[in-house]
């Protein structure tokens, strides 16, 4: 469980850091806003947590591939734990 658990807190960190870019408020009205949004840098990219969002992925997948139902069960309930009390740039 010290694994996952270690995992999740990753993967919380890495959510913290994007979600002031996805909660950004998008000018509905605005005509170019899907232009800007294609020609703006990626939001991994913004936030400066591309390599480590995808190693995480990479993790995330590798443990749900190599997991039993329990054992996936397990990683997707800490993830959402974790993943609802993070802050960028801390750890709990």
């Amino acid at each position: 469980m010290g694994e996952l658990l270690e995992l999740a807190e990753r993967v919380a960190l890495l959510d913290a850091c994007v979600e002031p870019i996805a909660r950004r408020p998008v000018g509905l009205t605005d005509p170019d806003r899907v232009r800007r949004m294609r020609e703006g840098p990626h939001p991994l990219d913004e936030a400066g947590i591309r390599p480590e969002a995808e190693a995480a992925l990479r993790d995330v997948l590798t443990r749900y591939e190599e997991g039993d139902g329990g054992r996936t069960a397990t990683l997707w309930a800490v993830v959402r734990r974790t993943t609802q009390s993070t802050t960028c740039g801390s750890r709990k």
